[in-house]
């Protein structure tokens, strides 16, 4: 079976009568005066062009993100895989993110996966599960430090899948307090829970779930949490891993305020100081750093109150 490309322009082809017109589909992103993006006849596999960002100074994001003129809608728990064929001028490393919307437009969650790319054109990519209250899709790529990156063409493809719709669903958290288990058991990967109770009397109690069956060797992922119309307070962990895990918890693009370093184990634990959310403020980050060669599986729950609600909550 043939998967069909949801990726407008995925290969930079159009317009196809001017090697110096802007491609349709795409626009740039971070960078400095000396970053620049144009296309080349150099490099492609796939056609006549090839896309081309050489940022010689600038130290931060840098890159291209899809605005497709036709909304291509998602499902939550539906499962995705994302590939593009890239080269660096110096090897280095590449970030791939899907930024995830709702139907009003705003960030509800994103998932991030960095690649070491060589000198020469190779093909990286990973799968991904669509989050709660997502309903739209949209790939970023791009590089963090000086260098020149080529990128050949991008894919975004659904995968055919069974598996239920996850969202605000019970099961699933109950899962994560139980080690994970039966997350992993039952295949459902790559899991994004946000599950609110309301008690009659009390703050709500919220909880910010993760599930993964597989994270590489040295390598990492971002999970964002937006605190939206709301105040939060985190304050206890669970955690389950198979292997030497080291989580980062930072509010906004602020320095690490947090960082735990565990052995494979199964711990519940209380932070010594809680994490502060506050009312549209700045976003919580949780790198989750796979320190060692082999991959491992893991499962991490992070729980807190809801201390004044107006709207539903968010999940990068």
């Amino acid at each position: 079976m043939i998967l069909k490309n949801f990726v407008y322009n995925h290969n930079f082809q159009h317009p196809p009568n001017s090697i110096g017109r802007w491609p349709p589909g795409w626009e740039p992103v971070g960078g400095n005066d000396d970053t620049t993006w144009k296309r080349v006849a150099e490099q492609s596999s796939d056609g006549r062009y090839c896309m081309v960002i050489s940022n010689p100074t600038h130290e931060g994001r840098c890159g291209v993100r899809e605005v497709p003129p036709v909304t291509i809608a998602v499902n939550p728990g539906e499962r995705w895989r994302v590939e593009a064929r890239i080269r660096l001028a110096v090897a280095g490393k590449v970030y791939m993110a899907i930024h995830f919307y709702d139907e009003s437009g705003n960030v509800v969650a994103q998932i991030r996966e960095e690649f070491d790319v060589s000198q020469h054109m190779e093909v990286y990519g990973y799968e991904y599960s669509v989050p709660p209250l997502a309903v739209q899709g949209l790939l970023e790529i791009g590089i963090e430090e000086p260098n020149t990156l080529w990128i050949d063409w991008v894919a975004k493809v659904r995968k055919e899948t069974d598996s239920e719709q996850l969202g605000e669903n019970q099961d699933v958290c109950n899962a994560i307090h139980a080690g994970g288990q039966g997350l992993f058991d039952s295949g459902k990967d790559q899991c994004f829970v946000v599950l609110v109770e309301r008690p009659i009397t009390g703050n709500p109690r919220i909880e910010l779930g993760r599930c993964l069956t597989s994270l590489g060797g040295r390598k990492k992922e971002r999970i964002t949490f937006y605190p939206g119309d709301q105040s939060v307070e985190f304050g206890e962990v669970f955690l389950r891993s198979t292997g030497r895990i080291i989580l980062e918890f930072s509010i906004g693009e602020d320095n690490v305020c947090i960082r735990l370093d565990f052995p494979a184990s199964e711990i519940r634990f209380a932070l010594d100081s809680p994490l502060r959310l506050t009312r549209k403020g700045s976003p919580l980050n949780i790198e989750v750093i796979n320190p060692g060669r082999e991959p491992f599986c893991y499962c991490l729950l992070v729980v807190g109150e809801v201390k004044a609600t107006r709207s539903r909550n968010k999940l990068d």
